[in-house]
């Protein structure tokens, strides 16, 4: 399984090596690295977590070696806007010569076990209330599901994460703190469907619906919230992040 050092020698080499992950650590010099791959010294945790971010390197793994997949995913692509994603690719790209289609955060984090998928499991939390910037987007484990039991809800298993979802405004359907199933790859708004929303860097979960004249509007099933509206010209400030497709609920 080797120590510590080994493991962050691994990580380096998915990005190109030491030289290329000092390049990319905010405040980490060469020599310190080779400390940390030697054993001389320990890392911080918030090194590991940086190191973790930019090599998408399990953590789990990255500190004890001891979880199933060592892959990772940068989950600040779940709220990201696509421009700032692109440019941060292509500096990556152009810091480690990988091609972009290539960069760890690019590859599929779902990995199919037997006839099971383990969907990441973010440490976020979409409002189902009044809209909350997260302050916190890491994968913080995995869920497995079976992945005919996902298809048999209309999702795609390899485009599955599941977040938490916070307040009351979606009670009874969707409790504070349920944890929710979300298919990114539907992202086209069919009516009366539940959907993680991006607004303006909020994530939301509401039901949607779509009027003739362009206009969305946002229902929350707890009558007590009124129905939000987002005009025609406001729309493309709306980004869909994914529909639920499962609640996982305490009875």
């Amino acid at each position: 399984m080797g120590g510590l050092g080994d493991r962050i020698r691994e990580a380096a080499e998915r990005v190109g090596g030491l030289d290329k992950l000092t390049d990319l650590l905010t405040d980490t010099k060469r020599r310190t690295l080779s400390d940390y791959v030697s054993g001389k010294s320990e890392p911080r945790a918030s090194v590991l977590l940086e190191i973790s971010r930019v090599t998408s390197t399990n953590l789990s793994w990255l500190l004890s070696g001891m979880a199933d997949d060592r892959n990772g995913y940068i989950p600040e692509d779940l709220v990201m806007p696509p421009s700032e994603r692109t440019s941060r690719d292509l500096a990556l790209s152009a810091a480690t010569g990988i091609p972009v289609a290539d960069l760890p955060m690019n590859r599929k984090v779902a990995r199919r076990t037997d006839d099971f998928i383990r969907i990441p499991q973010y440490d976020i939390e979409a409002s189902a209330g009044p809209g909350a910037l997260p302050d916190a987007e890491q994968v913080a484990g995995v869920v497995s599901f079976e992945a005919s039991f996902l298809r048999n809800l209309g999702a795609t298993p390899d485009q599955c994460s599941a977040i938490w979802a916070k307040g009351d405004s979606m009670e009874p359907t969707i409790p504070d703190g349920c944890l929710v199933i979300v298919d990114h790859s539907q992202s086209a708004v069919k009516n009366g469907c539940i959907y993680v929303l991006n607004i303006g860097g909020d994530l939301l979960v509401k039901r949607v619906r779509r009027r003739l004249d362009d206009t969305i509007e946002l229902v929350s099933d707890n009558n007590r919230y009124p129905i939000e509206t987002v005009a025609a010209d406001r729309v493309a400030q709306l980004r869909v992040i994914g529909r639920v497709v499962y609640l996982c609920r305490e009875p």
